[in-house]
């Protein structure tokens, strides 16, 4: 007898991203575009490092919008878009439920603003500042 441990279908995760500039001094600006698919029995849920924002683990298919702006050497602002749709819905025939979000569910926009300070200890780029895909707790908003 053969015991199957997870799902055969539905079980794909995807990432791409693109970045164009950097900032290292006032005036510098960085673009950054990430396309994220996560369908619901990709990974499992708890495991997940939900880095790009989506506020849910798995079931999500996520555009990331980034710009960040020198201040200073040491001062970046950045700003975040997410817009974020569900996968799948449930299938009871195949007993396949999700958790968050259902079938349905209107796309969702994200917008988070932040301000990131790097320290220098002799003028090298060591920095204070999270992994590229840093996720800000900010409020979910539907349209």
């Amino acid at each position: 007898r053969c015991v199957q441990l997870g799902s055969d279908f539905l079980n794909n995760a995807e990432m791409a991203a693109v970045s164009i500039g950097s900032v290292k001094k006032a005036g510098d600006v960085r673009f950054l575009y990430g396309y994220f698919v996560k369908e619901a029995d990709s990974m499992v849920s708890q495991l997940t490092d939900d880095d790009i924002g989506t506020d849910v683990s798995v079931n999500t298919r996520t555009h990331y919008i980034r710009v960040d702006l020198g201040l200073t050497k040491w001062l970046q602002w950045q700003n975040l878009l997410y817009i974020q749709d569900e996968i799948s819905g449930n299938d009871p025939a195949r007993n396949f439920y999700v958790a968050s979000p259902v079938r349905g569910a209107n796309t969702q926009y994200r917008i988070c603003s932040q301000f990131a300070i790097s320290f220098q200890a002799d003028g090298g780029a060591t920095s204070c500042l999270p992994p590229p895909l840093f996720s800000c707790n900010g409020a979910l908003t539907t349209l």
